[in-house]
């Protein structure tokens, strides 16, 4: 008897498991698509058209997997729609020809230093960004930079 009571309560655990997580992902599944705006500027305040934006992650990954690649409109602009929860949004400026980079290496070739940003999405908030980007230096790197951050 306490055999079949032992078996009993192991499968109840596994069968509660096995439910809630398929709960879980069938509620996130379910979960309303929250739509935001990325503005990405210069320091004078201008449209920068032709930036490449990531958003990355979601909930516990923000860091992990890109989930969508936008390029900005005329006006600087552009739309991702996400269900509420935390993402990462990366940010790289066009290229000296005004183009959006591509490629190995896109944030070298971008003529801005690249930005990244942690958000929230809250459902029924305003989650619109605005990025400011900085022109890279002409003798710019990456152990340039990592230099001038240790003085």
């Amino acid at each position: 008897m306490k055999k079949i009571l032992a078996i009993f309560m192991i499968l109840v655990m596994v069968l509660t498991i096995f439910g809630a997580t398929s709960t879980n992902a069938r509620r996130k599944a379910m979960m309303p698509a929250e739509t935001f705006t990325v503005k990405v500027q210069n320091l004078s305040g201008d449209p920068l058209e032709n930036s490449k934006v990531f958003i990355g992650g979601g909930h516990q990954n923000p860091l992990t997997v890109v989930i969508d690649t936008q390029i900005t409109d005329i006006n600087g602009e552009c739309e991702f729609s996400v269900p509420a929860g935390v993402y990462t949004l990366y940010v790289l400026g066009p290229d000296e020809n005004g183009s959006a980079v591509e490629g190995l290496g896109a944030a070298l070739k971008s003529m801005y230093l690249p930005n990244i940003r942690f958000i929230s999405v809250v459902a029924g908030e305003d989650n619109d960004q605005i990025f400011t980007l900085i022109k890279r230096p002409k003798y710019w790197s990456v152990e340039a930079t990592m230099l001038a951050l240790e003085k």
